[in-house]
Parts: C-alpha cells; structure tokens; sequence
C-alpha cells in the first residue's frame, strides 16, 4: 500500500498546481487559479469533485489534503524573495514581537530535510515552520 502524498507547484506558465496521490498509488491533478492559505473551511463535498482530486475518499484523505495543503501553499508563497512574515511558535518570536521580516531568499532544505529561509536583518536560514505570512 502506498502512502498518501500531496505536492503543490507552480508549472512553467506560473499556474499553481496540486497532485493527490492515494493509498493505492492513484494521482489526480488540479489547477488553483488563486489558492487561499487554508483550505480548512471547506466541507467533505469540495475536495472530491471531479475537476479537484475525486480520489480523496474519507477524513482521513480530506484532514490529510488539507493539513498539506496550508504547507504546501506557505512554502509556494515564501517561494518569492520579498515576501513579508512575522515569526511564530519560537524563541525568537518572543524575542522578536510583532516585527515584520522580509524574506532575502528562496527557501532550501537542509541536509536533516528542514525548510530555511533568509531573512533580511538575520543572519542564517531561519524555520519556515517559524514564519507566517503577513
């Protein structure tokens, strides 16, 4: 049985895209013209339908889908230098109330598979799980 996967990506047009893969290895695609940061809000009707990911079957698939969705969404809008966040859920956000970064970098893995990004007025890659978008 394979496990579940969800990836979103800009194509070479720059149209975000999403690709669903199930539990038995079936991938669906779909386009989002203007994706919202969350898709939290919709009902268990809006993922299954044919012109989305009509292999989303269940709560698991739908909990899943969505919990990767936010992630996946953060990662594709930190993608562009410029992007203004706030740090959350950290030292450094206590340290750091209220003040406003400006990303300096496309985000990268490190070799231990975390996602970092540079900050203007920082030094070093910061958690994008630590950031949020303003």
């Amino acid at each position: 049985m394979a496990r579940l996967k969800f990836e979103m990506w800009k194509d070479r047009d720059g149209n975000i895209m999403s690709r669903f893969t199930d539990g038995k290895g079936r991938s669906t695609d779909s386009y989002w013209a203007s994706p919202p940061e969350s898709i939290d809000h919709v009902g268990p009707e809006y993922l299954p339908q044919r012109y989305r990911h009509p292999n989303v079957k269940g709560v698991r698939h739908i909990e899943f889908v969505k919990r990767r969705f936010k992630e996946e969404v953060k990662t594709l809008k930190l993608d562009t230098i410029g992007t203004m966040v706030i740090m959350v859920d950290c030292i450094e956000a206590e340290m750091h109330k209220d003040k406003v970064w400006t990303t300096r970098s496309k985000p990268w893995k490190l070799g231990n598979g975390a996602e970092v990004v540079l900050l203007v007025g920082l030094s070093g890659g910061f958690s994008t799980k630590c950031l949020k978008l303003v």
